[in-house]
């Protein structure tokens, strides 16, 4: 195989890029170094348009024709190239809410602890904001609005679940850590997709905020096929960053069930906390639960055993923009034993220890046991 293929991912060998070559397509690409003036003078020349840049990590986001892909993949400055994939919010993935109860009474209850919301925006609901307004920071990639707000709804029924207080419901409906800080960034649009890039981007803004917001938890209810290895695929490469900074990363598995290896990116990222969804047919007795057939199954493209857990997230109930509860698609009611709610929502009950008294990150899963993240 020719060097320079070697350098494509393997969605870009697709026939629908090789038989559309005038077509143009974004392109994620890898530099050696990070001087965009090498690369920006051809993709310019070549009716392509840079799109965005980053600070920490070492790719360019560009757009141009397909058929000008093999000239720059040949440049000795270009590491690797990638398709900038759509990405979608995840909704049937759950949020692990069995023993939140028992974990707010031995005081974990996320005070103090700030997580990040990357989804389609966080709607300030009065669980969030009332008595004190707990949306602490906000970061709009799609439509640059500088006050929260949901346009969709997937982000702010995740937000109930990880931090819903019950403020609305006189405490009939909390979520798994009620006193927990919040930032939102808007990385997904009014139909719930993205591009891999957007994802990107917005894990780089968490990074740089990391220190103003105290965030330790980055929730990805989101994700894309995986068609390489977690070794070079770019959004694994953004997780292992955030995690190997201090924040532990809970991400959903996907909804391509049941079928083995489907778990998506960054899903099948080693270092990431990867929930899959667990049907617990609206009982409390575990014995009849049953793994849905939409959740995607391991082992990974790496061969590597995923998800790390199964959580409920069948017919889950949280909050809705504008006020009020619902399961996002039919407004139902679920038990009042937590804010119970589905969109691959975060695995905060396992991703951060919130109690008093922590000097280290942990993962918590009341009455599952502990495990240190190092």
């Amino acid at each position: 195989m020719k060097s320079w293929i070697q350098k494509l991912s393997p969605e870009l060998l697709n026939s629908e890029f090789v038989e559309h070559p005038e077509r143009p397509v974004r392109f994620i690409v890898e530099m050696v170094t990070p001087e965009i003036r090498r690369v920006g003078p051809y993709v310019k020349a070549n009716s392509g348009v840079i799109r965005r840049q980053f600070n920490r990590f070492p790719w360019t986001i560009i757009e141009m024709p397909y058929g000008a892909l093999q000239p720059l993949a040949m440049a000795p400055y270009v590491r690797r190239i990638w398709h900038d994939t759509k990405v979608k919010a995840l909704l049937d993935i759950a949020v692990p809410t069995i023993g939140s109860k028992v974990g707010q009474g031995l005081g974990y209850t996320g005070k103090g602890v700030t997580v990040a919301i990357i989804d389609t925006g966080i709607a300030p609901h009065p669980d969030l904001t009332s008595p004190e307004n707990r949306i602490i920071g906000w970061y709009d990639l799609v439509n640059g609005k500088s006050s929260p707000y949901d346009d969709n709804g997937h982000g702010t029924h995740v937000a109930g679940i990880v931090a819903g207080n019950g403020w609305s419901s006189r405490g009939k409906y909390t979520g798994v850590a009620p006193e927990a800080n919040l930032v939102g960034i808007k990385a997904l649009d009014k139909e719930g997709t993205g591009n891999i890039s957007d994802i990107l981007v917005a894990i780089e803004w968490c990074l740089e905020k990391q220190a103003v917001y105290n965030i330790r938890v980055l929730n990805l209810s989101l994700g894309a096929p995986a068609y390489q290895s977690s070794v070079s695929d770019p959004l694994c490469a953004a997780v292992r960053s955030a995690w190997d900074n201090g924040l532990v990363v809970c991400v959903a598995a996907g909804n391509d069930g049941p079928g083995a290896r489907t778990i998506n990116t960054p899903g099948i990222e080693p270092k990431a906390i990867t929930v899959g969804n667990l049907d617990d047919r609206g009982t409390v007795d575990p014995s009849d639960d049953i793994v849905n057939e939409s959740s995607s199954v391991g082992p990974t493209i790496d061969d590597q055993v995923k998800p790390d857990l199964l959580a409920p997230g069948t017919n889950i109930v949280s909050l809705k923009p504008g006020g009020g509860i619902s399961d996002h698609d039919r407004n139902i009611h679920g038990r009042p034993d937590g804010c119970r709610g589905s969109g691959s929502n975060s695995a905060t009950q396992t991703g951060i220890k919130t109690g008093p008294g922590e000097t280290d990150f942990e993962t918590k899963c009341p009455g599952h046991g502990t495990a240190s993240i190092h």
